[in-house]
């Protein structure tokens, strides 16, 4: 696998956590194939496939509730075979309510693995698991 290809991929999975902290919705949308597979172990139901304009609009409605969020995503491990690739990195997720005071604070850090499937040369995201290793905060700025 080319240096570039692994660029490519690990872009793709960086875009996803860009768009959705610059609330670039279209743009996330975009990041995922049309139907993805999604495992979340911090509060969410558990795995799940779902539409990716359903996907991203829970996204919304949730980050959309915090003034602010940054999700940091390193240390990329990238597995390619073909036109499939398997990029697992660590992510620190910061979520800030409108006022910076006790309680309007959440930081998760955890895991990452992005499945990816390449379309008209493009990368695609089809499926993402996240696992929390840790949070501090208040969680109950999440809607439930």
């Amino acid at each position: 696998m080319s240096d570039a290809v692994v660029q490519e991929i690990v872009d793709a999975v960086n875009a996803v956590a860009r768009t959705a902290d610059n609330r670039d919705w279209a743009g996330c949308r975009a990041c995922f194939t049309p139907r993805v597979e999604v495992d979340h172990d911090a509060g969410s139901e558990g795995p799940a496939i779902l539409d990716s304009g359903a996907l991203v609009a829970l996204w919304e409605e949730a980050l959309g509730r915090f003034a602010a969020t940054l999700h940091m995503v390193t240390n990329h491990q990238v597995e390619v075979a073909e036109d499939r690739a398997t990029c697992r990195s660590c992510v620190l997720g910061v979520h800030t309510a409108s006022e910076t005071r006790a309680g309007n604070l959440y930081l998760s850090f955890g895991t990452y693995e992005h499945r990816l499937v390449r379309i008209a040369g493009a990368w695609k995201v089809a499926g993402v698991v996240y696992r929390q290793v840790y949070a501090l905060g208040n969680s109950g700025l999440f809607p439930h």
